[in-house]
Order: structure tokens, then C-alpha cells, then sequence
């Protein structure tokens, strides 16, 4: 699949808020709501915040994350695709600048995803994310996550 990846703009942001309604909805806790306009309003502007698009200009999905108060070190917020891109290159789309962003200024990420969201670990395994612990309750007393670290990768003497 084609795909063309650019930093997110104000432009964009009702439209990453439309998508995650729509993929948020397919959550097995959707009974919750997305985060809203206000913020993405927000994150479009502040946060390092990437998205995919089909040459057209559809939007594919997107990716946000933001530094924490811990020096060098990121919380990776979401990463949402559009119906029917999962398994298309998209999501390793998105997360390879960011992951090149990460290693350049050697910066640590965290994210957490839900322990049976095989095609979300197998994806982060593929750029370099760990298994660190289990959450049990994180969100709810139901709602158990799995959070996951990467590492910047240093480049080591020849």
C-alpha cells in the first residue's frame, strides 16, 4: 500500500479525532469516550504527532507521542489506523520516524496496549519494544495492560 507520512498539522485535527472515534469504538471497553477536539486540537500542536495518508490524501492513520517529565524519555500514546490498513505496512510506516526521531536524540519510549493485542506487540517487537511489566487494573479493575519500553539504539565502535 502506498503511503505518504508527514508531521500532523492544525489542518488535520478533526479529522485524527474523527478516526479515533471510529477506531476507539472497535475497543473491547468503548463504553468510554475518545479523547476529543480539544485535545487533538492540542496535540496536533505540541506533541510530536505523525500521519499517514493514501496518496489521495485519506487519512491511513496516525501516531502521537509526547515527552514526559522524566528527562529524554517519551510516552507513546497512540498509534490508530484506519479500517482495513492493519497488516499493510501502515503502523511500521508511522513508527519508523518517530523510532528514528527517538534514536537520534537518544530519547527512551514507553506505551502500553492491551495484553491481547498480538497485532500491536508484534508490530512494536519489530522496532525494538520490550515487554516490561503488567498492569493488572490500569484503567479499570477489568482493564489490564502491558506496557512496553524502547531503548534508543546506539551506534557501538567498529
Amino acid at each position: 500500500m502506498d503511503v505518504v507520512v508527514t508531521r500532523a498539522e492544525r489542518s488535520d485535527f478533526l479529522e485524527i479525532a474523527a478516526l479515533d472515534r471510529t477506531g476507539w469504538a472497535k475497543n473491547r471497553n468503548a463504553d468510554y469516550v475518545a479523547d476529543g477536539e480539544h485535545v487533538w486540537r492540542h496535540w496536533v500542536d505540541y506533541a510530536l504527532t505523525f500521519v499517514a495518508r493514501a496518496p489521495g490524501g485519506a487519512l491511513l492513520g496516525f501516531v502521537i507521542t509526547f515527552p514526559t517529565i522524566k528527562p529524554r524519555y517519551y510516552y507513546l500514546h497512540k498509534l490508530l489506523l484506519a479500517e482495513g490498513c492493519r497488516g499493510k505496512g501502515v503502523g511500521g510506516a508511522l513508527l519508523e520516524p518517530v523510532c528514528m526521531l527517538f534514536d537520534k536524540k537518544a530519547i527512551t519510549v514507553e506505551l502500553t496496549t492491551d495484553t491481547n493485542n498480538m497485532p500491536m506487540h508484534n508490530l512494536i517487537a519489530r522496532f525494538g519494544f520490550h515487554e516490561d511489566r503488567l498492569e493488572k487494573g490500569y484503567y479499570r479493575e477489568n482493564e489490564d495492560r502491558l506496557v512496553f519500553i524502547r531503548k534508543p539504539k546506539t551506534e557501538t565502535a567498529a
